[in-house]
Formats: C-alpha cells, sequence, structure tokens
C-alpha cells in the first residue's frame, strides 16, 4: 500500500523515505530484524520495478518473471534442507542404534569370561 500511495503520488518522497526509515528500524528491534529487513527491501525494490512502469512496462512483466523464478528457487531450497536435516536425523538415530548394540555386547560378552 505505502508503495501503491507513492507511485500514485499520494505520498512525497520525503515522507516515504521516513516511513521507510521508521520501518527499517522497527525491524531491525525485532528478533531476526535483519533478515526481516533484507526481505521487506527485496519486496519493495520488486513492487517498485512494477509499479515504475519504465521501458513501456517491459521492466515490471520480466521483474514478475523473475520473481515467480525465485518462488520455485526457494520452495525447491526448503524442500532440499527439509530432505537433508530428515537424511542426517535418519543416519544419527541409526549410529545411536549401532553404538548401543556394540555397547551391549561388549557388556553381555565380559559378563560371560
Amino acid at each position: 500500500r505505502k508503495l501503491q500511495d507513492r507511485a500514485e503520488g499520494r505520498v512525497s518522497a520525503e515522507a516515504f523515505a521516513a516511513q521507510c526509515q521508521a520501518h527499517a528500524k522497527e525491524l531491525c528491534n525485532a528478533p531476526g530484524g535483519l533478515d526481516l529487513l533484507r526481505m521487506t527491501s527485496h519486496m519493495y525494490r520488486t513492487q517498485a520495478k512494477k509499479y515504475a512502469r519504465r521501458w513501456w512496462g517491459l521492466e515490471g512483466i520480466v521483474t514478475e518473471v523473475k520473481d515467480a523464478f525465485s518462488r520455485v528457487s526457494q520452495g525447491c531450497s526448503l524442500v532440499m534442507g527439509a530432505l537433508k536435516a530428515s537424511r542426517m536425523t535418519r543416519d544419527a538415530i541409526q549410529r545411536k542404534k549401532l553404538n548401543q548394540t556394540a555397547a551391549a555386547a561388549e557388556g553381555g560378552g565380559g559378563a560371560q569370561g
């Protein structure tokens, strides 16, 4: 909404900059603030390119395509990360079972001998 108001001239450049700075300070003070600020600034840049209507609107179209590819890439990264975490957990559980089995075998053999 802020970007749309600025793009349509309802908000001055100075007022928009002040709003953005205040919002950035709020985000920085929140837990994980720098990451929130990075995501917000990326979204603002993407939306600004769509509103700018430069190059007869082609920049907005290119930005939308790039944004779609970015979402697909992020989704794939999340899935790959989840699969890697699952595999690491499975491997850790298997190592723990092997260690417990080996410890039981050593303990059991010593008690009989």
